[in-house]
């Protein structure tokens, strides 16, 4: 009886652990990018064609120097 208790659990978890295996569906190609010889940077202005990001960061944390005297921001506010 305990071999049976067993194998049924050993069965339900297989199926639980295999489903999550499954394929994904995932969301189609926008139309967009679908046609390979088009640019759609073509018309973006040459100050805008960069790698690099502006960041704009808020925060309401208190700002603090680290041992080396880099500033930080701690806990308080």
């Amino acid at each position: 009886m305990k071999t049976a208790g067993l194998k049924c659990t050993l069965i339900i978890f297989s199926i639980v652990m295999f489903w999550g295996c499954g394929p994904r569906l995932m969301m189609p190609t926008p139309n967009i990018y679908l046609d390979a010889e088009q640019d759609i940077y073509n018309n973006l202005a040459a100050d805008l064609k960069s790698t690099e990001v502006k960041i704009f960061y808020v925060t309401d944390r208190m700002p603090e120097k680290d041992k080396e005297g880099k500033l930080r921001y701690g806990y308080g506010r």
